[in-house]
């Protein structure tokens, strides 16, 4: 959830900054309660962390490492709240709007410096947020280390504060803010060739649509490449285990660039994929997730990746942003005339409709990224299965050597990251409820073909949405051209 939030912020500024700047008086005042909130939120969440770290090794520990999970959760969905009332009401927007303005910069032809400028407040507060967040975090991976010993696990010093910020720095901020500076840019760079041209002016509202669904096509085919950097990567060296992680691949006819070992300084157990298209894929696997994990659960997780490149839920996602594109453009003429009615100078309904719109879409993200991830749970689930029949059905249940498999495989995870079973993740679902959907799979081959029933229809919704929207669009489009 935390890279959609950070999405969401870039989505708000540029929002404000393609309306009319009205005047605000107060700013001062304003200005100095906008960014002393960001303080406050951070104080309140650090004095949080630390008196929760003098519990950690008591017998509620679990349970004070879970609600502090859920409140930082919580804060930073605030963070993204808090800029949205500084944009539209405390006076943030109109004051950044006139000072890129007086040295010359104006948004609606270059975005990309005033996109920096306007929302450095609520990234720096994302930073303060891991500042709060460290305290607890040393704890909770110093009393890991006696489990650790006991397992005959290689022991690692928990990470400094600057360590962790960096880390956090890398796999957070640059992996969302790097796309966003590479779109951006080569937005910024079309428009003015075609202005140069002379085309930028002609059809504007189609131009400027185009010029962004290409851009973002670009960026997400080729952002993998920039971001293996960012992530601090290198290829998997050749052994036994790479070669059982290419021997899946292979079963599942899945292309792929490279197998990456993604260097954590051995603080995160983590996995990922990024790409699209095969010459850009790259899978990840993690410096502590291959020291501490067996071959088996090691594969099962590798598993898991790969469903999500079966089930295309990057494409998928890729196709939720475009519909939501779409329906911003059919929408905004409705949402304008709506604004009008209270007069230019109230902002406060732009932030509450802003507000309403972002909740909606954080809702429907989450909605489809958990789906996405039960349904690679059950595909690493039935790949693992699959391995004990014979012959190997194309479309088998999840049974229960499968679920039992990759639910050790989640526990593991959520030991080396020292995450509750119980905690809750916006994205994935917590892991006590993903091990429970498992094993209700298991006790009935019934259920795992309703499940597949279900995401197939699922997947049709989506493009009907797509088309439904896409059509929407391009008759506001034909009729705001033809009212010209």
């Amino acid at each position: 959830m935390s890279r959609l939030l950070l999405l969401l912020i870039f989505v708000a500024w540029s929002l404000w900054a393609s309306q009319p700047v009205p005047a605000h008086d107060a700013v001062g005042a304003h200005i100095a309660a906008f960014l002393g909130g960001y303080l406050l939120l951070i104080l309140v969440m650090g004095i949080w962390s630390r008196l929760a770290a003098r519990r950690i090794d008591a017998a509620d520990s679990s349970q004070a490492l879970k609600h502090f999970h859920w409140g930082m959760s919580t804060a930073r969905l605030c963070v993204l709240v808090w800029f949205l009332v500084g944009l539209f009401v405390l006076g943030w927007g109109p004051l950044m709007s006139r000072g890129l303005d007086r040295i010359g910069l104006d948004p609606d032809r270059i975005e990309f410096p005033g996109l920096l400028i306007g929302t450095l407040p609520a990234f720096l507060a994302w930073v303060g947020l891991w500042w709060s967040q460290y305290p607890l975090e040393i704890s909770a991976r110093e009393q890991a280390l006696l489990t650790q010993l006991d397992e005959g696990i290689e022991i690692h010093a928990p990470p400094t504060l600057g360590t962790y910020i960096r880390l956090n720095l890398r796999l957070q901020l640059l992996f969302t803010l790097v796309p966003i500076i590479l779109l951006v840019c080569l937005h910024d760079l079309i428009s003015l060739l075609l202005r140069r041209m002379g085309i930028g002016d002609v059809d504007s509202d189609v131009i400027e649509l185009l010029v962004t669904l290409f851009t973002a096509a670009v960026v997400f085919v080729i952002a993998p490449e920039v971001l293996k950097h960012i992530l601090d990567t290198e290829p998997m060296p050749d052994g036994p285990l790479r070669e059982r992680l290419e021997a899946i691949c292979r079963r599942h006819d899945v292309k792929y660039r490279d197998i990456l070992l993604w260097r954590t300084a051995n603080h995160m157990g983590n996995a990922a994929v990024m790409g699209v298209v095969p010459q850009f894929r790259y899978i990840l696997m993690s410096d502590l997730l291959l020291e501490t994990m067996s071959d088996e659960q090691i594969e099962a997780v590798f598993a898991h990746e790969i469903g999500h490149v079966i089930h295309r839920h990057m494409l998928w996602f890729g196709i939720f942003f475009v519909t939501v594109t779409f329906a911003a453009v059919s929408l905004s003429e409705p949402v304008s005339e709506l604004l009008n009615r209270w007069g230019p100078q109230a902002n406060w309904p732009a932030a509450v409709i802003l507000l309403v719109a972002a909740v909606l879409l954080l809702g429907k993200f989450l909605f489809l990224s958990q789906k996405f991830e039960r349904q690679a749970d059950v595909f690493a689930a039935r790949t693992i299965q699959a391995q004990t029949e014979t012959p190997v059905a194309p479309r088998h249940h999840v049974g229960p050597y499968g679920a039992d498999a990759f639910s050790a495989a989640l526990r593991q995870v959520a030991r080396i990251n020292n995450i509750p079973v119980t905690a809750l993740s916006w994205c994935h679902g917590s892991i006590a409820r993903r091990i429970g959907y498992l094993h209700d799979l298991s006790a009935d081959s019934q259920r795992t073909a309703h499940f597949d029933r279900f995401m197939g229809r699922l997947y049709a919704l989506l493009t009907l949405a797509l088309l439904g929207f896409g059509v929407w669009a391009a008759i506001t489009l034909y009729l705001s051209r033809a009212a010209l």
